[in-house]
């Protein structure tokens, strides 16, 4: 969207100063996908901003924040109103968008249709080899069209979903794992709020009789890897009971030096694709429950939400939280057991984190290899998350990586030691909001 948004601060020139300032702040946040500072500006200068920019903004606040419904009827709006100021990188942005968000409704033979339609229009603009990836998107689309997926059985307002903290191999790390059954085969499963699909690798994928479907499926890990599309026919997790759940099937060691031990309990795992069809998912940490609530009382006008959640561009949970003086949208992962903030929170207290931390040099293994990343152990920050301020102890404090834009990269994230020092903590997926007790 660089581009995009550079023609359009020179444009505003000719409007009004309040106008200009107003469509200046929105592009800064637009080419910077900072969702939250340009959700305030929305609330707050709304009526200032240009019209195609104001659409553009409402848009991106919808598809990012989870209003996939009117997430479509923006993206429509803009693709139809406004198509000659887009340029084409933002208009195929945006048709992808338009998939994701059809196939988030479940209706995956629109989300097929419309990348049919980009592709016979611009199959003649662009080369075969960079037109494969939209190829592979709309075939798995059409693929799960066939299906009726998470299809409830003995739909209920809530389910109950009991977890065990458990320590992984050697590393003194710890992942919340559910016991439960696939296809009739009992299995166990990490919880894994930082991962956009659930995962299975092709091990288990064959001997517990998943049906292959698509190819082409990216997913971001220390490295970026391709996986197929696989179906369930039955996922039981306590006393939530699917049908027709789709996998993400991804070979962990293909490419990768790490020892098979290191990487065995990731061999299922349980994302976003499922959590985000409840509208919040509750871990108490009292009781070592997991609660998912099937029903919403979400209000779809912007005006009256404030929410602390969004989505990344890969599908994963970011809160907002503050250091007093800068917001970081930090990913929620429970699926991993360490807490860091990133290179963004760095390069705002660089002369603080070279005095204060200790330098270090650590190794990460997970889904495409290993990377190391340079890091200084801050003894103490102070963070805060909406009415909840919090310490966080001997935190790392990562400079760079070996692997350029992996998961290393942008604000930092949460890991499931943060969770564990709540009692409750809530994810609303209706209203985008992380409540913490």
């Amino acid at each position: 969207m660089r581009k995009l948004f550079s023609i359009l601060i020179v444009l505003a020139l000719a409007m009004p100063a309040q106008a200009q300032e107003a469509d200046s702040l929105a592009a800064v946040c637009l080419n910077q996908s900072d969702w939250f500072r340009l959700q305030e500006i929305y609330r707050t200068d709304s009526t200032r901003i240009s019209p195609f920019l104001r659409l553009f903004s409402k848009t991106m606040l919808n598809h990012f924040f989870g209003r996939p419904e009117d997430a479509i009827n923006d993206i429509r709006k803009v693709l139809r109103d406004y198509q000659g100021e887009l340029g084409s990188s933002n208009f195929i942005s945006l048709v992808i968008m338009l998939g994701q968000n059809y196939s988030l409704l479940g209706h995956n033979k629109q989300a097929a249709a419309v990348l049919q339609n980009f592709i016979s229009t611009w199959k003649d603009r662009i080369d075969s080899i960079s037109l494969a990836p939209y190829v592979a998107r709309e075939r798995n689309y059409r693929s799960l069209s066939k299906y009726d997926l998470y299809q409830v059985r003995q739909p209920k307002a809530t389910y109950q979903i009991s977890f065990k903290i458990q320590e992984v191999g050697d590393s003194a790390q710890s992942l919340f794992f559910v016991e439960g059954g696939l296809n009739g085969h009992k299995s166990s499963f990490v919880l894994d709020t930082g991962a956009a699909y659930n995962v299975i690798t092709p091990d288990l994928a064959t001997a517990y009789g998943l049906k292959i479907i698509g190819r082409g499926t990216q997913v971001r890990g220390i490295k970026p890897l391709e996986g197929q599309t696989a179906i369930a026919e039955s996922l039981q997790l306590g006393d939530l009971m699917l049908r027709n759940v789709p996998f993400v099937v991804l070979d962990i060691q293909k490419g990768s030096k790490i020892p098979t031990q290191k990487t065995a309990f990731l061999k299922m795992i349980i994302g976003q694709s499922l959590f985000r069809r409840f509208s919040s998912c509750a871990f108490n940490f009292t009781r070592s429950t997991l609660t998912l609530h099937a029903d919403s009382t979400n209000s779809n006008n912007l005006a009256d939400l404030r929410p602390n959640l969004c989505f990344s561009q890969g599908g994963v949970l970011q809160v907002n939280v503050s250091d007093g003086r800068h917001h970081y949208p930090l990913i929620l992962d429970s699926g991993s057991t360490t807490s860091w903030m990133g290179p963004d929170y760095y390069k705002e207290h660089t002369a603080d984190v070279a005095r204060e931390g200790k330098w270090a040099i650590k190794s990460g293994a997970g889904y495409g290899g290993v990377s190391y990343t340079s890091q200084f152990i801050m003894p103490q920050i102070t963070l805060t998350i909406g009415e909840s301020t919090f310490s966080m102890k001997k935190m790392p404090i990562t400079t760079m990586s070996s692997q350029q834009n992996n998961i290393d990269s942008g604000a930092g994230r949460l890991g499931n030691e943060f969770f564990r020092r709540w009692q409750q903590l809530t994810i609303d997926y209706a209203k985008m909001t992380l409540q913490l007790k």
